[in-house]
């Protein structure tokens, strides 16, 4: 035991050195994690208002008379997230933040890969002294050298470790994901960035890439196979590559560019703001680390990490043996399960055949981003060609008007402001009509119905449009039912 831990601390050495032992100037990367803590939880309280207020709309919450767990969660998370902001008493409000965010992402059924990036950025912050620029706390003295120990974060050698702990979380978060995309056979046959950028549901501009493809098909194949066969690369192959230089450019540009691509071209959500925050965080040295010497930059690594002080490890070592032993019993369960298993889609039949305790243990590590993700698998990219269209009439026109939700093309309309309603109605929707009777998904629709402010003596019906087939199938949904309860009774 003593000689395994003996060689994971060198690794861990190495990989500092290797990676971040050119980081000397101390006053940079403070600003730097000063000016992330303000944009993480700037970003933070305008996602928790977004939510708020649809789960306000959908669950007809007319005030906070009533105990409602989910309205105090939002709102005590939108408190924290202000305090960090501001930089007041940092360290506790970031940790607040980061447990109710934790918890009301739970509880509303919203957690996943944005999460995952949240918490992983927010670990950073909590671990460091965030709050030693840019903050309350240095206007008002509270950024003492005794305070939450700060002397012992308040160094570079503390700073860099936490940057490699939360590196770490986020490469073996990229090989789960990408263990995950070789069980879908899009990636498989590596067309899986093909279908995303003219996928309506995700991309911003999937007509232009739609218009790629028909312009020169065999070219446009090339170039996103490529792509594909590159993302695989940068997720399984990380750890490895970015221990030497020139693969280590690749790794950070490749990360850059996936990101800004993300950010502009696809809908994801919040997920690409947390891992530009993050990327930038981890990998942006100032303009003086740039200009040292290469013997400048040893004479640093030598006097800076020739001790390795583990608290960021410590504090992160029980989420990352949940995560082992979690991966470990998933492992077992796909060999038990293989003959079972359709080769086109195995991640939703695995997850169905995954035990309660493994899940409670993935559960407890994802509390410091460490997660499975499911995400850009078979059944969401099928669903751009099978979905659901709602739409109202008022009771003296026949004449049907579109309701802002999906639009006749698949393409996400303006009623998707909230992860609220992209991860707990639209995309269980999407997934439903996948493996279910189309009838047994239309409850789903509800929600939606409230949201757009339903008006009295309307008319409602849900289109099934199958483009694969050619093929639209409608259903009419009741009124009284939408009025009086969360689910339209069919």
């Amino acid at each position: 035991m003593s000689n395994a831990y003996g060689i994971y601390i060198k690794f861990l050495n190495s990989l500092t050195t290797r990676v971040f032992g050119n980081r000397a100037d101390l006053k940079f990367e403070l600003k730097k994690i000063a000016i992330a803590r303000a944009f993480l939880s700037g970003f933070s309280i305008y996602k928790t208002l977004q939510n708020l207020t649809d789960y306000i709309a959908i669950n007809d919450i007319s005030g906070v008379a009533s105990f409602d767990l989910s309205v105090w969660l939002l709102l005590s998370l939108i408190a924290a997230s202000t305090l960090t902001f501001f930089g007041l008493l940092t360290t506790v409000s970031a940790l607040l933040m980061a447990i109710l965010s934790y918890w009301s992402d739970h509880n509303l059924g919203i957690n996943g890969l944005g999460s995952a990036a949240f918490a992983n950025v927010t670990l950073i912050i909590i671990l460091t002294p965030s709050g030693q620029y840019y903050s309350l706390d240095k206007k008002l003295g509270l950024s003492t050298k005794n305070f939450l120990r700060l002397k012992t974060r308040c160094s570079h050698n503390y700073i860099i470790q936490t940057y490699v702990v939360a590196f770490l979380i986020f490469c073996a978060t990229n090989l789960a994901s990408a263990i995950g995309h070789l069980m879908n056979d899009h990636w498989v046959n590596l067309t899986a960035i093909q279908k995303t950028l003219e996928n309506p549901f995700y991309s911003v501009f999937y007509e232009f890439f739609a218009r790629l493809s028909k312009l020169n098909e065999p070219f446009w194949g090339f170039v996103t196979k490529l792509l594909t066969l590159m993302q695989l690369i940068w997720q399984i192959m990380m750890l490895p590559l970015v221990m030497w230089y020139p693969s280590r450019l690749f790794v950070i540009l490749w990360g850059f560019a996936f990101f800004l691509i993300s950010e502009f071209c696809l809908h994801l959500g919040f997920l690409d703001k947390w891992l530009l925050c993050f990327w930038i965080l981890v990998f942006l040295p100032s303009p003086n680390d740039l200009r040292l010497s290469s013997k400048e930059a040893l004479h640093h690594q030598r006097t800076v990490f020739n001790k390795f002080t583990l608290f960021p490890h410590l504090i992160t070592l029980p989420f990352f043996f949940s995560f082992f032993i979690a991966t470990c019993s998933t492992a077992y369960t796909i060999k038990e399960s293989a003959a079972a298993l359709s080769i086109k889609s195995r991640t939703f039949q695995i997850k169905e055949r995954i035990p309660q305790s493994t899940l409670a243990l993935y559960d407890f590590a994802s509390i410091a981003g460490l997660i499975a993700p499911n995400v850009f698998n078979k059944k969401d990219m099928d669903a751009a060609y099978l979905f659901a269209v709602l739409e109202k009439s008022q009771s003296t026109s026949e004449i049907w008007e579109l309701v802002p939700f999906i639009d006749h093309d698949g393409s996400r309309l303006e009623m998707h402001t909230s992860d609220l309603v992209r991860y707990q109605i639209s995309i269980p929707l999407r997934r439903c009509l996948q493996t279910e009777k189309w009838k047994d998904c239309l409850s789903l629709a509800a929600p939606i119905i409230r949201l757009n402010d339903l008006v009295a003596g309307a008319k409602y019906r849900i289109k099934i449009i199958d483009s694969t087939n050619k093929k639209t199938t409608i259903f009419a949904l009741p009124v009284n039912a939408i009025y009086k309860t969360a689910q339209i009774s069919i």
